[in-house]
């Protein structure tokens, strides 16, 4: 019950007050750790869904490259990072 009340206060806060207030807000409220509140939920989101990302485009990127060999008398265009 009390982190309802506390999220809709949050989103009352938002529409009337800007950034600054709102930073403000959490780090009278919650301290410095208030800023990081979620941190471990959003890693645990975003380093599967990376892992997966990267890995494809790794395994595409070479694979595509293998093919550019086979049908390119050529060869491979050199990209530049």
């Amino acid at each position: 019950m009390c982190q309802r009340v506390e999220t809709i206060h949050l989103t009352a806060l938002r529409t009337e007050a800007g950034l600054l207030a709102t930073l403000l807000h959490i780090y009278k409220h919650s301290g410095i750790r208030g800023a990081y509140t979620g941190y471990v939920a959003q890693l645990m989101r975003e380093c599967p869904g990376n892992v997966v990302y990267f890995g494809s485009y790794s395994a595409s990127r070479s694979l595509m490259a293998d093919r550019m060999n086979e049908t390119c008398v050529a060869g491979p265009i050199p990209v530049r990072a």
